[in-house]
């Protein structure tokens, strides 16, 4: 028998059901059934240099499975194409709320009341807090060995500047011929604010080994591709990755990273068993990336008619201390 469908059928969508009355499966909602629960030591400064990192106290708490620090994750680095995140910061932090530790925990109060006991002492670099700034004579280099980083892709970017991630000018005609004969030439600057995605659902992680198949449970809206980051990250093949997402809830923009995973993988290979982290709305907004800020700059030449004649357009986005959550930071031309 068939179907034969007419405009005054209703329309539905495949998820709809599940997802109004609750029965949809988020990645925070997978069974996590004996899984360690993990907290995170964060930078309170947006550059230091990392002078020790104490978790001795922090190991003899209650529950404590495992506490990773960069030293244990060095020199391992994610990103969806530049590969310049650290898992954990190991020499230097770049931003308020770098990850410098990580405790995993038989529950999450326990992991929590121990990473608030990992003792870290932090040496005050000058701060890089605008584009004027990483652009300025006097600034810091960031990254002095972003040619040593790992890239995910066919072409890594070209700089003109040390703190520039990535760069690309684009040029059709005659511009300068255009605006010369202009009889008038419209210019306006226009700036952008960072935005936060804000969706409602939290972003979660739960990752377990099964031989060598490393299993993994994402909110990321990319699995294949983040299969394939990771793999690049680890030097394993993307055939050893199974990765799984459930619904994925809003995006806007912001479920293409994953920072929590890789970390998932060193602490399930340490301690053998699952390992589970859901970030707060708090942690999502505070420290996961955001859209870019920008200033965006326009000229146009016209002709006396009002015709035009010439447009030029320049673009500056502020990217934050890492690349890594830039899909297209490949900007050859």
């Amino acid at each position: 028998m068939t179907h034969e469908k007419h405009f005054t059928d209703p329309e539905y969508r495949i998820d709809g059901y599940n997802k109004v009355t609750g029965n949809a499966m988020y990645a925070a909602d997978f069974d996590h059934k004996g899984a360690l629960e993990t907290a995170y030591v964060r930078s309170p400064f947006p550059h230091a240099r990392i002078v020790s990192v104490d978790t001795a106290q922090a190991s003899e708490m209650p529950g404590v499975q495992a506490i990773l620090t960069g030293a244990d994750t060095r020199p391992l680095r994610l990103g969806r194409r530049l590969q310049d995140w650290p898992l954990l910061a190991w020499d230097r932090v770049l931003m308020v709320g770098d990850r410098v530790a990580v405790v995993a925990a038989d529950t999450r109060e326990q992991a929590i009341a121990a990473a608030q006991l990992v003792d870290v002492e932090y040496e005050e670099l000058k701060p890089v807090l605008s584009v004027a700034d990483a652009l300025s004579a006097d600034s810091p280099t960031l990254h002095p060995d972003i040619d040593t980083y790992g890239f995910f892709g066919a072409q890594a970017p070209g700089r003109s500047h040390s703190n520039i991630q990535g760069e690309r000018v684009h040029e059709h005609g005659d511009v300068a011929a255009a605006f010369s004969s202009a009889t008038r030439v419209f210019e306006n600057t226009y700036t952008i604010p960072k935005t936060i995605a804000g969706y409602l659902e939290p972003r979660a992680s739960l990752v377990w080994l099964e031989g060598d198949d490393i299993h993994i449970i994402t909110t990321n809206k990319s699995p294949f591709r983040l299969r394939d980051q990771m793999a690049t990250t680890f030097g394993l093949e993307p055939e050893k990755m199974i990765l799984k997402t459930g619904a994925i809830g809003g995006d806007f923009g912001g479920k293409g990273l994953s920072v929590d995973e890789h970390i998932l993988v060193v602490l399930a290979q340490r301690t053998s068993r699952k390992v589970r982290a859901v970030t707060t709305f708090a942690d999502d907004m505070s420290y996961t990336s955001t859209r870019h800020a920008g200033t965006i700059t326009l000229r146009t030449a016209v002709d006396d008619e009002g015709r035009f004649l010439g447009h030029e357009g320049w673009v500056t986005l502020d990217g934050g201390a890492y690349a890594a959550a830039k899909p297209g930071v490949s900007l050859a031309p």
